[in-house]
């Protein structure tokens, strides 16, 4: 599973939020984020993604940026992955109303 975006023209912007502080606002024109989250204990994760112009399992994409979320509070048992993509959904729609982020499955 990935997040397409769609919709922008012709970037949007992301913010890494590290220490429970937030950096520097970023700007990149990747359509597709892929999520990796790790455990930091029981009550939060940190959500690592990867930004590509396409889908990354086409030889010719191009690695755009990455965003991470640190201490995330974990809310919901189970389903990590699924509660990172809602997270990171949520958290750029905020950033970049008008902008379009979807899961999509690439199987």
């Amino acid at each position: 599973m990935a997040i397409q975006v769609t919709n922008f023209n012709p970037v949007w912007k992301y913010e890494n939020v590290r220490n429970e502080n937030l950096a520097q606002v970023e700007y990149t024109d990747g359509s597709y984020i892929f999520i990796n989250c790790e455990t930091i204990n029981r009550t939060s994760v940190t959500i690592n993604t990867i930004v590509y112009d396409k889908n990354s399992s086409i030889t010719d994409a191009k690695l755009r940026g990455r965003i991470t979320y640190e201490f995330v509070p974990m809310n919901v048992e189970g389903n990590l992955l699924g509660l990172a993509h809602d997270y990171v959904i949520a958290q750029l729609t905020t950033l970049n109303p008008g902008v379009t982020f979807t899961k999509v499955s690439l199987i």
